[in-house]
């Protein structure tokens, strides 16, 4: 497959519940992506939001990169 129609970039959204992270872990195997979770961008270890400045730059950062696969709920 020519680097013109590999996959690069991926987003997995959808309810809570619903197999987002199941589907996109299977994706980052079988393509060799780097997974984020949106939970881990969000969210500090133990629940407490990132700041939102924080998170913005963070987000910004991750999806000006060339390849990856994000998953999230809503």
């Amino acid at each position: 497959m020519s680097d013109v129609h590999k996959m690069k970039r991926v987003a997995v959204f959808g309810n809570l519940g619903g197999g987002n992270s199941t589907l996109a872990r299977q994706l980052a195997s079988i393509s060799r992506l780097p997974l984020h979770s949106f939970d881990t961008i969000k969210y500090k270890p133990g629940g407490g939001e990132v700041p939102h400045n924080e998170y913005l730059q963070i987000h910004s950062e991750l999806l000006g990169g060339n390849e990856w696969i994000i998953d999230g709920f809503g």
